[in-house]
């Protein structure tokens, strides 16, 4: 599995962020965590290119949401937890000599979505940051009320741009009072929850929304 790497100043217990991101040179995460990543964290930061979004990152099979999209949600999140867990991580940890004290995972648009996700299907993540997260996501909600979190009292941190609800996509439209409903499950499930609401749309300064994510995830693992 392909991924980039930034160690952490912290040395090597130093927590490890591993952020699930799009190999895409435009305006979206993959190019703006390079930006933000600019900055020396004491946290490592573990950047995994994923160019299969589509199949890859969503827990369980839907119909694609744009009449342009190739095809529809495969649902393969399992399989690509199983592959990031029991496989990539030992491996990048092993190769760099790094041994965390507590790692999170990270992710923007449907990477937000299988971040939260990965909460119900392994404790190896203390911590999970979803920006402006994909959290429309068909059935999500009602598995997230009947599924367990693994961790106990993992810290989750949930953003979301104020515009972002405001589109003619009928699923897409309740992204907002979805993501504020998982905040509230996750919450009654022990979680500790930071919801921020950021300016814009989906796509709009996603470099700073970045940058937020990762320094509230850095705060509290390096708090821990």
């Amino acid at each position: 599995m392909h991924y980039d790497i930034r160690l952490g100043t912290g040395g090597r217990s130093a927590p490890c962020i591993y952020l699930i991101d799009s190999p895409s040179e435009r305006e979206t995460a993959a190019g703006a965590e390079r930006d933000a990543e600019a900055t020396d964290r004491a946290a490592t930061v573990v950047r995994i290119p994923n160019s299969n979004w589509d199949d890859d990152l969503t827990p369980w099979p839907a119909r694609k949401v744009f009449k342009r999209a190739q095809g529809d949600f495969g649902g393969n999140a399992d399989a690509f937890l199983r592959k990031l867990v029991d496989e990539a991580i030992p491996a990048i940890e092993q190769e760099h000599g790094v041994q965390p004290a507590a790692r999170a995972l990270a992710g923007y648009s449907l990477a937000g979505l299988f971040a939260v996700y990965a909460l119900t299907r392994t404790d190896r993540f203390v911590a999970v940051a979803s920006i402006s997260g994909s959290l429309w996501y068909d059935d999500l909600l009602p598995y997230l009320e009947n599924a367990r979190v693994r961790p106990a009292g993992p810290y989750v941190y949930l953003s979301l741009g104020d515009k972002e609800h405001i589109t003619k996509n009928k699923r897409m439209r309740v992204v907002q009072e979805r993501t504020f409903a998982v905040a509230d499950v996750l919450h009654a499930k022990g979680a500790v929850v930071d919801f921020e609401q950021t300016a814009g749309t989906h796509f709009q300064n996603v470099a700073g929304k970045m940058n937020r994510a990762l320094d509230a995830l850095e705060a509290h693992l390096l708090a821990r």
